[in-house]
């Protein structure tokens, strides 16, 4: 019979109990924790959210399990850049003074001599600041960093082919945030003994096993500029790093381009990298200031620092596959992700991924190494038409299954390809490869400030969109003319696409029968020497005598410092998902130079001298309607009395106080006071200068005159 009872109910809750089980989940602080753990007293590190992130959780490098397994011990790391803080009390104990120069003053220690020397010491704090309770923590804080400084100055190809090579069987990874300038409109890559020098360190250096490069991915993105017009970061050899802001969008000023392998946490959204800075009169010991690729691009290196005490057999191209397995997807909803044929998640603009530590230590533990590399080399294709503005021109390369198969080639990791291209204005053309099953690499996009008349004589892009593809078939090249119709009598006659190459790099299918790579017996490499290194730096020693220059170094230049094209407000950028790199290219005359006329840059500098002119007068302005100011506040006491015949006459004006100067003292600091809001504390200079001011606004005691 069924039951006719109904079934009892649980009581009603009291409103204490009703309201307690509505209350908010307390909010986990995920920084607190890991601090407990890992024993982290550091007073920065609750600010360095790239580490552990509390307002975006997971939006961090996830160090947690990659720390239970590597700290970095036993790993070099070796900062290309503007000289090291060596006696910091964050990187005093991790510097590796063995391993640093000074190849612009050519001195023994690598010490930041110039005001604006301050980025290699932030980049090394990034990588190995110790625990302790200075500033914050490193990725890799039992690391060590050596210093090798060349941005300080003019360099000449053969010491800057000597840097790259630097101690380069003990430092195992080169942290390089440099490169040509990023104002879209450059094209360079480097050539001579510095491509020599890249080459030596991935086959020579670590004992064989190969130099980690790791190469900010560049700070141009503002301009148009790519990092496929960039040699150093579209090169095989090295790892090619962008930035994520801490919400995991891309910023505004990171560079997008086919080279890149993965991607790292920077500023933007307000955010910003907390680490070690140069300490002087000026500057704090820490900063909170730090951003850009070339603050990216430093994380991937102390990652990679923690996989290779985990694994120190490693080569250079384990670190690129490893990378590409340990990078997760970040805004998936940003339209440029593409699944590639070989069914990894790319984009233009954060390549494979964010970097996961933990990941990238897991993987590594586990990793068989790769084969050696093999590579086949298709020579040019003649193609001798002209590009015409209203339609694509398309190109075709077909690879045979016996091509590869002579080619000694198991598996597809890099495709470099090379252009000749003529036109009358390299920023309107846009070259895009597709492989054999669809996979879609953007070469080249437009790039509006971009008016060079030289084209593409042969230079060489490279994409990793195609790893692990299986290369057999059709390649095809389009390129395309992006020219604005109006501008132009004859549009046919804009430029002219003469030929191609494609070459396909990988793994070997037979060991045995693998050789290095070299460069061509008719290239001006080949025959070339590397210039020998600098005696090794001694804590303590006199300055090392000046390096011999060799021959081939046929002049100097000055390198560009990384944050060079860094915007100022790169920090507020609110970041972007919705553009896919390659499309909706609107040409537009830009407000700067854009060499769309020869002269355009002397017009640029005459504008910037007026404009630097006008700026001076009106601060003459500003300075002198202060002191009319201040005089009528002063005046106040008096009346003048105008008259051209007449002598001046002063009147004393009831209920004024007279000889009371430090009221006008006061009100002229206020003149020039800023909000609390507008000053940036973290950067602020000169601490004990805020107790001259302090001292200024003292009131003195009323005056007793009557």
């Amino acid at each position: 019979m069924r039951d006719i009872y109904p079934t009892l109910l649980p009581p009603i809750p009291t409103t204490e109990e009703w309201m307690k089980e509505r209350a908010p989940v307390p909010k986990r602080n995920w920084t607190a924790e890991f601090a407990k753990t890992f024993q982290i007293r550091d007073p920065l590190f609750y600010k360095q959210w790239h580490l552990v992130n509390n307002e975006w959780p997971g939006h961090d490098l996830h160090l947690e399990g990659a720390w239970k397994a590597a700290t970095g011990k036993g790993v070099t790391v070796s900062l290309i850049d503007d000289g090291i803080d060596h006696t910091h009390p964050d990187l005093e104990a991790n510097f590796d003074a063995k391993g640093s120069y000074d190849f612009n003053d050519h001195t023994d220690l690598p010490e930041p001599r110039l005001p604006d020397d301050m980025h290699g010491t932030r980049c090394a704090g990034e990588i190995a600041s110790l625990k302790n309770d200075v500033c914050g923590v490193g990725v890799a804080p039992e690391a060590h960093v050596a210093g090798v400084r060349i941005l300080s100055g003019p360099i000449s190809d053969a010491d800057e082919a000597a840097a790259l090579n630097y101690g380069y069987q003990t430092s195992g990874i080169y942290s390089c945030s440099w490169g040509p300038s990023d104002n879209g409109q450059s094209m360079d890559a480097p050539k001579g003994l510095i491509a020599k020098a890249l080459l030596n360190g991935i086959y020579n250096g670590r004992q064989g096993r190969g130099s980690l490069f790791v190469f900010a991915g560049g700070n141009g993105g503002a301009s148009d500029d790519q990092c496929n017009f960039d040699g150093y970061t579209n090169s095989i050899y090295t790892i090619t790093i962008a930035a994520v802001d801490g919400q995991g969008h891309r910023p505004y000023y990171s560079e997008m381009c086919s080279a890149i392998i993965a991607s790292s946490w920077s500023s933007g959204k307000g955010e910003m990298i907390h680490t070690t800075n140069v300490r002087g009169e000026y500057n704090r010991t820490c900063t909170s200031s730090h951003g850009g690729t070339s603050a990216a691009a430093p994380l991937v290196a102390g990652m990679l620092a923690l996989a290779l005490e985990v694994r120190p057999d490693l080569t250079w191209r384990d670190a690129q596959h490893l990378l590409i397995k340990s990078s997760t997807v970040t805004s998936p909803e940003d339209p440029d992700w593409q699944r590639t044929a070989a069914g990894y998640m790319y984009s233009h603009k954060f390549g494979f991924g964010v970097v996961d530590a933990t990941r990238l230590v897991n993987e590594a533990k586990k990793h068989t190494l790769v084969p050696p590399q093999a590579w086949f080399e298709m020579p040019r294709q003649n193609v001798d038409q002209p590009i015409d503005p209203r339609q694509s021109f398309n190109a075709t390369l077909t690879i045979t299954r016996e091509m590869i198969e002579q080619a000694n080639l198991a598996s597809l990791e890099h495709v470099t390809a090379t252009f000749w291209i003529r036109h009358r204005r390299r920023g309107d053309v846009k070259v895009v490869l597709y492989g054999p099953h669809g996979t879609k690499s953007v070469l080249a996009s437009p790039r509006r400030y971009d008016g060079d008349t030289n084209g593409f004589p042969g230079w060489t892009f490279m994409t990793l969109k195609h790893w692990d593809e299986d290369p057999v078939g059709t390649w095809t090249a389009e390129v395309s003319d992006h020219t604005q119709m109006e501008e132009m009598e004859n549009p046919v006659e804009a430029g002219h696409f003469d030929g191609w190459s494609l070459s396909l790099w990988g793994a070997a299918k037979n060991a045995s029968l693998a050789r290095p790579w070299n460069f061509p017996k008719d290239s001006d490499e080949y025959s070339m020497r590397l210039p020998a290194a600098p005696s090794t730096t001694v804590l303590g020693s006199p300055p090392a005598p000046q390096a011999t220059v060799s021959s081939s170094a046929e002049s100097s230049r000055v390198l560009v410092k990384p944050t060079h094209a860094l915007p100022t407000d790169h920090f507020q950028d609110p970041g972007e998902a919705e553009h896919v790199f390659g499309q909706s290219y609107a040409p537009q005359k830009p407000e700067a130079d854009t060499a769309y006329l020869p002269w355009s840059s002397q017009l640029s500098s005459i504008a910037y001298i007026l404009a630097g002119i006008l700026v001076v007068a009106l601060m003459v302005l500003a300075i002198f309607l202060l002191y009319r100011r201040y005089q009528a506040r002063n005046s106040g006491l008096y009346q003048h009395v105008p008259a051209d015949d007449e002598g001046i006459q002063l009147h004393w004006q009831p209920g004024q106080r007279g000889g009371s100067s430090q009221l006008q003292t006061r009100d002229l600091y206020d003149a020039f006071a800023l909000d609390d809001d507008e000053v940036d504390e973290e950067e602020a200079s000169e601490p004990t200068s805020l107790v001259d001011h302090e001292e200024t606004r003292k009131e003195e005691p009323p005056s007793t005159e009557t």
